[in-house]
């Protein structure tokens, strides 16, 4: 992307705010705590975010997202106070609040599965973690990424249709800002 993406203008090219300060935004209307894992460009993001709250984690930003995730969940087994951690890359700025309300509401009526929408069989973000697997996943090897995690463990795993393209709609090359 030729800079570090989640500082980006959004909406591209000559947004308000980032996609960071987007993603940001959406979900802290619905959680009471963010917690965020940090890598490349931590100054910058911190001040792209501004007065916001959260709780930052640091992480090597060479090592797997799944590394950075259960340095994240740490945090949160940490202050002992979630039912449910969403799991929500900042490159995902789009998601409909109507599919984070429908998720967050099928979360919070089956606490024992990890709860992942779908849209045309593809999985997408935000997932929603029960904290009852928070222990396990902190400790567990997930070198082969969390998606090989959920596979191994379908059983524990639930899938939620919508009909929201936006789930799997990530920024990861110059062509995804629009």
């Amino acid at each position: 992307m030729g800079q570090t993406k989640q500082l980006l203008p959004w909406p591209y090219p000559h947004g308000k705010s980032t996609l960071l300060a987007t993603a940001f935004d959406l979900l802290s209307k619905r959680c009471r705590e963010m917690v965020l894992v940090l890598g490349h460009d931590v100054d910058l993001i911190q001040k792209a975010l501004g007065t916001r709250q959260y709780i930052s984690v640091l992480s090597d930003p060479d090592a797997e997202m799944s590394h950075s995730f259960q340095l994240g969940l740490a945090a949160v087994i940490e202050r002992n106070n979630a039912d449910r951690v969403l799991l929500y890359p900042a490159d995902h700025p789009f998601v409909d609040h109507q599919t984070l309300a429908s998720l967050i509401e099928t979360s919070a009526a089956d606490p024992e599965h990890v709860i992942i929408p779908r849209y045309h069989d593809k999985g997408g973000h935000p997932t929603a973690i029960p904290s009852g697997l928070f222990e396990e996943l902190s400790q567990a090897d997930l070198s082969g990424g969390l998606n090989q995690w959920f596979r191994k463990n379908a059983g524990r795993t639930r899938y939620l249709e919508v009909t929201d393209p936006t789930i799997i709609q990530d920024i990861d090359s110059p062509s995804d800002l629009g």
